[in-house]
């Protein structure tokens, strides 16, 4: 994966207090989208899995077209609002995450949470579970992948 950090706005001014850096800020994700780029701060979340992802393809981005909206985006999003002010260079071969297969392999279509496992530790934990031995207990949400 490629990337390109902006470190300072050579062509553009970071707005002012008048501007409406919401709808700004969505203007200039759609001109990058164009250029097959997104901001890290917005997918970082998504794109960090457990195990490699190995679906790329061959792709060639040149600088020239893309220099002025990387520096573009140090203007629009400040340090204190991002981690990191970093543009993706999208692998067009890089469409579903590891996480978004997950969820999608569950009945209840949604990511676990640890508090989804505790009517499974009081149950276990209590009286009612005394009578109970090598039983396998899946708290999956429905895993159809076997």
């Amino acid at each position: 994966m490629a990337s390109a950090t902006a470190t300072h706005p050579a062509e553009t001014k970071a707005p002012g207090p008048k501007h409406n850096i919401e709808a700004m800020r969505e203007d200039y994700y759609q001109r990058i989208a164009k250029h097959g780029m997104t901001p890290l701060w917005k997918v970082m979340n998504s794109i960090v899995t457990k195990e490699p992802v190995t679906r790329c393809a061959p792709v060639i981005w040149h600088y020239d077209d893309i220099k002025r909206l990387v520096m573009e985006s140090g203007g629009l999003i400040t340090a204190e609002e991002a981690e990191r002010r970093v543009l993706i260079l999208e692998n067009p071969g890089h469409v579903q995450t590891a996480r978004d297969r997950a969820v999608e392999s569950r009945s209840l279509r949604r990511d676990q949470h640890p508090q989804d496992l505790l009517g499974a530790l009081v149950f276990l934990a209590s009286a009612d579970s005394d009578f109970i031995t090598g039983q396998t207990l899946a708290v999956d949400g429905g895993n159809v992948n076997t």
